[in-house]
């Protein structure tokens, strides 16, 4: 026989465990036997508890290790395009047939008649000459993004010089704020020199009655006998744009202007 506690070989008649001097009365034995199953018992269960909750723990780590390896996958395949710079838009030339102006502008902006906008924008019905030399849109999600109108007409100040044209041009765009125009302020606009030009340009904010508040930069230029007026219009609702994207692209294209004799 076997002794319960040590497993210890037990001599025959021995009293007593040689090795563990456990008592070998038969209750004690069979008590002992008990206990060591029910200790065997849990200590089985608990290394099945062990077992099943490191399996578990395995199949989440390998779970979230192809989470983070499929992550750091579509960052590489993306990091090309987040790096990559963005391309300028190709620009088309306009040049008038009625004066000696042209300018670049996006390509993307489309041309288009004054009467067919009318009802997009409050107020340019009616304007003489308005848009004569070109209009082009940009399109947004409901109205448009960008819609820049360029007009001439002939320079008939003869009599006064631009300086004083360009006090009382400005004075009435600062009067005329009929709780239409908010915050009007004047720039220089920023021609090439070469142009040879003189102008200047004011900006601000529209919000007629019952219509979506509109951001303007307006410049007007001179040369020789003819009067330039580029306006450029951004709705602030609707598909529109922001006052420093405006300005930006207003800018662009100003930066590109040619006026020849």
């Amino acid at each position: 026989m076997k002794c319960p506690i040590c497993g210890a070989d037990k001599p025959d008649g021995a009293g007593f465990c040689e090795s563990c001097y456990m008592g070998f009365g038969d209750e004690t034995v069979a008590s002992l036997a008990r206990k060591k199953e029910q200790i065997n018992g849990v200590l089985a269960d608990q290394g099945n508890w062990w077992r099943d909750h490191r399996r578990k723990r395995r199949a989440q780590a390998l779970a979230a290790f192809g989470f983070a390896a499929a992550a750091l996958a579509l960052i590489l395949i993306m990091m090309p395009f987040c790096n990559r710079e963005e391309r300028p838009e190709t620009l088309a030339r306009y040049p008038s047939e009625r004066t000696g102006l042209s300018f670049s502008y996006p390509e993307s902006w489309e041309k288009e008649e004054l009467g067919d906008i009318a009802d997009m924008v409050e107020g340019i019905e009616g304007i003489p000459n308005l848009g004569n030399e070109i209009v082009l849109m940009k399109r947004g999600a409901v109205l448009f993004k960008h819609l820049f109108i360029v007009t001439s007409e002939p320079w008939d100040y003869d009599n006064i010089d631009w300086s004083e044209y360009e006090s009382s041009m400005k004075l009435g765009i600062a009067d005329s704020s009929d709780g239409q125009r908010l915050s009007v302020s004047f720039f220089n606009p920023m021609m090439p020199a070469e142009t040879g030009a003189r102008g200047f340009g004011c900006q601000y904010t529209m919000e007629p009655p019952g219509a979506l508040p509109c951001f303007q930069v307006d410049a007007y230029v001179n040369k020789g006998d003819t009067l330039y007026s580029f306006k450029l219009m951004t709705p602030l609702k609707g598909g529109g744009s922001d006052e420093l994207e405006a300005r930006e692209r207003f800018n662009e294209i100003i930066q590109t202007m040619q006026i020849s004799e």
